[in-house]
């Protein structure tokens, strides 16, 4: 797989079945399917420009201070390197955070690696969507 583009529809394909998969363990609640999907040193930058390692995040969805409704993911692109890859993707999700209901549009930049022959994500990365286009 090295060096493939965007253009790739099979890396495409493959990495956003990863992102819907993930998404039903994250929309389920359920920390430790979430966590089949995450490297042991997953990270996540939010929205408030805090990272959150992947123990505090699965902790915050096991105590039910952070619920999720929906998440969706539209990867605008894919590409791989050996056994490292990145997608850049358009996200819905709802859910609620410490009680409050919350609803978001994001940007989201993830890093992949593949071992023993499936993905994991590295590090993932949100921003507030804008209702500009995009073209990678």
């Amino acid at each position: 797989m090295a060096g493939e583009e965007a253009g790739d529809g099979g890396l495409r394909a493959e990495l956003a079945a990863f992102l819907r998969d993930w998404a039903a363990a994250v929309v389920a609640n359920d920390p430790e399917r979430i966590d089949a999907f995450v490297a042991p040193t997953w990270a996540l930058v939010g929205t408030d420009r805090y990272v959150i390692d992947r123990a505090r995040f699965l902790a915050v969805v096991r105590s039910g201070e952070l619920t999720h409704s929906r998440m969706t993911f539209d990867v605008v692109t894919a590409r791989a390197d050996g056994d490292t890859a990145t997608t850049f993707s358009r996200s819905a999700n709802a859910g609620t955070w410490r009680g409050r209901a919350f609803t978001a549009e994001e940007w989201v930049s993830d890093a992949f690696v593949r071992r023993d022959g499936r993905w994991l994500a590295l590090m993932t990365t949100v921003v507030p969507a804008g209702d500009a286009p995009v073209t990678a």
